[in-house]
């Protein structure tokens, strides 16, 4: 066998086991080291651009002070992702303040990648934004950005996300306009979606679908308290809405299941001149100006709306077009809600520790007391139930 053909193969495998390695990175590190636990790299773009489909890229607990976007330089493969984690029982905690104003934290442009367990805050635009496909991103926490947390537009389509935090998000160049909790908006692509997801404290919305032109799934989520002027902002003009799912008359049926959305300045769930469908299950809605408002003619579709709750609104509780809404079962189709209806209203709850696993917080907040009327009181969508029949609202 000849010695160059020996030569290549050697190199091939070398290469090879370098891009499925784990690569470590250590704000104590230096980025001349090799990337091991022992000699790690100080930059995740340095480790970015040596990983590559399978590689684990473990950050190190501690602050990375960065001035400059991150972003992904190239693709991983379907069933192989390149993975950013934090290394097990640590916080990497990713601190963009240095950045010039305007300047994103994180930017994935490209596919298949996956994060979890960072911690992305003080980014001079949004924390995470999104426009390439097939990615995840996991346990983060996100917070104090200059738009909204994470954003999804431009073509961003099949992302993951899931069991992520994104809190006090505020856009001081539009007096507390745009910052959302989330946002796949802007010419969105198809197949997005959020699960086990809170967003509390924006300055705009929690989740806004603005000018989407495909629908998200938005499942067991939370949002709360968005639109309230914490900042102090004398001209502040933040929306606060809870789950805002439409935006410009474009058409995208988005689907939101056993979500919860309370104390927001204006509604818990909007339509917001979406000209699709939407459909809503199973959520509860409780002390917002208004719980949920869907008033518009559509273009498309109906908006399918069962098994919900509505309390306490300090407005209008409910607006429904009937002409384009179905609805069954609901909390103001015949019952009568009252305080003894819930175990909890303690908001504290809503913002407690998730679980090892990043799981919400099961505890008793605005879960249905025993003997309440609401449980055993909706209609069988397909979804998995205790009891007799699916109980009201999101638990």
């Amino acid at each position: 066998m000849n010695r160059i053909y020996i030569n290549f193969v050697f190199l091939f495998v070398i290469l090879s086991c370098t891009l499925r390695a784990q690569i470590y990175v250590s704000a104590s590190g230096d980025d001349l080291n090799p990337g091991t636990i022992d000699l790690p790299f100080k930059t995740l773009t340095k480790a970015m651009s040596v990983a590559g489909p399978d590689s684990l890229i473990y950050m190190r607990g501690g602050t990375y002070i960065i001035s400059s976007t991150i972003t992904t330089p190239k693709s991983g493969l379907s069933g192989k992702y390149i993975k950013v984690w934090a290394y097990p029982g640590e916080i990497p905690i990713l601190d963009f303040s240095s950045e010039a104003y305007g300047a994103r934290g994180i930017q994935i442009s490209k596919n298949y990648w996956y994060f979890k367990g960072l911690e992305i805050k003080n980014a001079r635009d949004n924390g995470v934004y999104i426009n390439g496909g097939y990615n995840r991103v996991e346990q983060c926490v996100i917070h104090n950005n200059k738009d909204s947390g994470l954003q999804i537009s431009s073509g961003g389509n099949n992302n993951l996300i899931v069991n992520c935090d994104s809190y006090e998000n505020y856009d001081p160049n539009t007096h507390g306009g745009n910052a959302d909790g989330f946002s796949p908006k802007l010419d969105v692509g198809a197949g997005n979606e959020f699960h086990g997801c809170r967003s509390w404290n924006n300055s705009d919305d929690g989740w806004d679908c603005y000018a989407a032109n495909y629908a998200s799934i938005i499942d067991s989520c939370w949002t709360f308290r968005n639109g309230i002027n914490i900042w102090g902002d004398p001209s502040f003009a933040g929306n606060g809405n809870g789950f805002k799912v439409g935006g410009n008359y474009t058409i995208a049926a988005h689907r939101v299941t056993n979500c919860v959305s309370f104390d927001n300045v204006v509604k818990g769930f909007d339509q917001n001149h979406n000209a699709g469908g939407v459909t809503i299950y199973n959520c509860t809605a409780w002390r917002n100006q208004r719980n949920y408002s869907f008033p518009d003619t559509l273009r498309s579709g109906m908006n399918i709306v069962k098994n919900n709750i509505s309390f306490q609104s300090t407005s209008t509780p409910v607006s429904f077009n009937s002409r384009f809404t179905e609805q069954a079962t609901n909390s103001w189709q015949g019952f009568t809600v009252t305080t003894s209806d819930f175990m909890s209203f303690d908001t504290l709850l809503a913002k407690a520790p998730r679980g090892s696993d990043g799981r919400l917080p099961v505890n008793d907040f605005l879960h249905l007391a025993p003997g309440s009327s609401l449980i055993d009181a909706g209609t069988d969508i397909g979804m998995l139930y205790n009891g007799n029949a699916p109980d009201l609202g999101a638990f």
